[in-house]
């Protein structure tokens, strides 16, 4: 017996070598080489362009500058700079490069971001590094089209994640200053993490709220002083052409909020109830009751995750006191749920959450439960033609919003494992 357990453990090893070698073969030929040679920027075009006005005293939010910026540099389509000044002047030190080069490095960057927040999860869960966390790790980001679509685009879906997976490490840590510093950073950086400061509100945890707000202001006014405090009250109507029901640059026939890309409560609601560009709708409601849903939507989905996490003395604790790591999750996925705008490519901060859901189901035979996270992970992962004839009518306006769907699942998942009643998941031993 003792020979036959022997042969049988080290075939499972040289199993999970083999998917690692295999996976991480298909992470380089997917997100290395294919994801180089087929990128166009398209995102980090306006980025790079933002920056390198803002860096010259220009104004990224004036469509004449960033027209004119656009011929000079020999780009033919440019989305809005949607970002605050702040993300500019953090990405300023790659307009000393040319664009071209500016974007490889930014390429790099993006794969170097992600391994550092694979590292962090696969640290802080309560797990040993093991083979098979390494594998799914490596599974999930070769097979991830969000990924590659950062990749690609040249988006922040990547730097925003490692911030997610630091604000987190700094919490479990007990280091305020810190959690609250990188809070700042990551919500200057790009709005929607923003959102964790009622995450640490509610978790009653005021030495990071409080200083995050000290270092949101220090860094604000370092940013008013850099750029003037013009360029920063130009960003307010671009923030609200981004609200239900409406659109930046439509003064360009840009539609964006009903873009079948677009996998929002907002887009779908639009495409089920309002005259729109995309889809022969379910039921013509109108506009106001499209959006109007939309606002339930997000209040009901924000009451839900403040129910399930308000602090409970008596509370079965996951992971630790505070239940963090799954909790933590629910509030990422608001950030994602609530606004208007929800590109494919936004899923990579998921990753969070889908370690979050792999660490509770790890090493258990829970049938359902596994199912239902494989397929929403397969779905999640990959490519979707989201103009698709099928789509465009009918119940097949629902398929316009796959990844949508296949996000639900994934926090209601997280949503049944946050209950308090949850008994604490336990580590499997060592193979």
């Amino acid at each position: 017996m003792p020979n036959a357990n022997h042969r049988l453990l080290l075939g499972r090893r040289c199993a999970l070598w083999l998917v690692c070698v295999l996976a991480a073969f298909l992470y380089f030929k997917q997100n290395v080489y294919t994801a180089f040679y087929h990128a166009h920027n398209n995102d980090f075009h306006h980025l790079y362009l933002g920056a390198k006005l803002l860096s010259k005293g220009g104004n990224p939010y004036d469509v004449d500058q960033l027209l004119a910026a656009m011929r000079l540099h020999g780009i033919t389509r440019l989305n809005p700079y949607v970002y605050l000044p702040f993300t500019g002047l953090v990405l300023a030190p790659l307009t000393f490069l040319s664009l071209s080069g500016a974007s490889h490095v930014w390429f790099v960057v993006n794969h170097l971001f992600l391994f550092a927040s694979f590292i962090i999860l696969i640290h802080l869960l309560p797990m040993r590094l093991r083979m098979e966390h390494v594998a799914f790790a490596l599974l999930v980001a070769a097979f991830s089209v969000p990924f590659y679509r950062t990749l690609t685009a040249g988006q922040l879906n990547a730097a925003l994640l490692l911030l997610y997976c630091l604000i987190w490490w700094a919490s479990e840590r007990k280091r305020p200053i810190l959690t609250g510093s990188l809070l700042a950073a990551a919500t200057l950086f790009k709005i929607s993490p923003g959102i964790m400061f009622l995450y640490f509100a509610w978790k009653r945890d005021w030495r990071a709220v409080g200083w995050g707000v000290v270092v949101l202001v220090v860094l604000l006014v370092a940013s008013v002083v850099a750029v003037g405090p013009q360029v920063h009250l130009d960003f307010i109507p671009l923030l609200q052409e981004m609200s239900y029901g409406q659109s930046t640059w439509a003064e360009f026939g840009r539609t964006y909020y009903v873009d079948p890309a677009n996998q929002s409560f907002n887009s779908l609601f639009n495409h089920l109830f309002a005259e729109n560009p995309y889809t022969t709708v379910l039921v013509p409601l109108g506009p106001y009751f499209a959006n109007g849903l939309s606002v339930v939507a997000a209040a009901l989905f924000a009451a839900l995750v403040l129910v399930v996490t308000w602090p409970r003395r008596t509370a079965t604790p996951v992971y630790s006191p505070q239940g963090s790591l799954l909790h933590y999750s629910l509030f990422i996925f608001l950030s994602l749920l609530i606004p208007s705008l929800l590109w494919d490519h936004y899923l990579v901060v998921l990753f969070l959450p889908i370690f979050a859901i792999y660490a509770q189901l790890f090493g258990t035979k829970r049938i359902v439960p596994i199912l239902l996270f494989v397929i929403s992970v397969a779905l999640i992962c990959v490519s979707i033609n989201f103009e698709h004839p099928a789509f465009r009518s009918g119940l097949g306006i629902f398929l316009m919003s796959t990844k949508l769907l296949a996000m639900l699942i994934l926090f209601f998942l997280t949503l049944s494992f946050s209950l308090p009643k949850r008994t604490r998941f336990i580590p499997a031993g060592p193979a």
